[in-house]
Parts: structure tokens; C-alpha cells; sequence
């Protein structure tokens, strides 16, 4: 992740970080979890949590990808100037808007 996906990147080290990443995500897809316990199976708790931790890391440098633009601690080297026009917003996430008056708190 340093290297291809740290402060400083550019569109290249970022589309061969998605590629690392997807190499690592088959590799672990085509791994064994030799350890068949049903309880207290660590080989089984580490196995998820590297999938977890790669579905994370995987996320950053496409939505890097995506953002033609430098800002705080994302830093493009091919893109050097923030772009408020473009990216002053959160595209990925927003909130339902919920009518006045139609939330209500039952009484105790």
C-alpha cells in the first residue's frame, strides 16, 4: 500500500496497486484453512479478517482513481490543484432525506 497507494501517487502506481491487490485477493481465494476446529479456529479468524483487510484496501486506490484531483493527504502528482467544482462532495454517500415531523420518539 506504501508504494503504490501512499501520499504521493499518480494514475499509474494506483491502477498497479488495484492490481496487487486483486493478485493478493486470488491468492487468498485459492488458499486452504488447514485448521478444521470448530472452535476457537485462529487460521479461520485470520483467513476472514485478510479478506476484510484486502476488501478495504482494495477501495482506496480505485476511489483514488476516481478523484482527478489533490486534497488533505491525498495527493496526486498528475493532478496538483484542488478541483472544488468536480469534487467538493461525497458522491458515494448520502443521507435519505426524511419529511419534517415524521420521526417520532415513543414515550417511556
Amino acid at each position: 500500500m506504501d508504494k503504490h497507494v501512499g501520499i504521493y501517487r499518480d494514475e499509474n502506481s494506483l491502477k498497479e496497486g488495484c492490481r496487487t491487490i486483486g493478485d493478493l485477493k486470488t491468492r487468498l481465494e485459492n488458499g486452504v484453512v488447514e485448521d478444521k476446529d470448530h472452535v476457537y479456529n485462529t487460521e479461520l479468524v485470520a483467513a476472514l479478517e485478510l479478506d476484510f483487510m484486502l476488501d478495504v484496501a482494495e477501495t482506496m486506490p480505485y476511489s483514488a482513481i476516481l478523484r482527478h484531483e489533490s486534497r488533505g493527504a491525498h495527493y496526486r502528482t498528475d493532478y496538483t490543484k484542488r478541483d472544488d467544482t468536480n469534487f467538493l462532495n461525497t458522491p458515494w454517500h448520502t443521507r435519505p432525506q426524511v419529511p419534517q415531523g415524521s420521526i417520532t420518539f415513543p414515550s417511556r
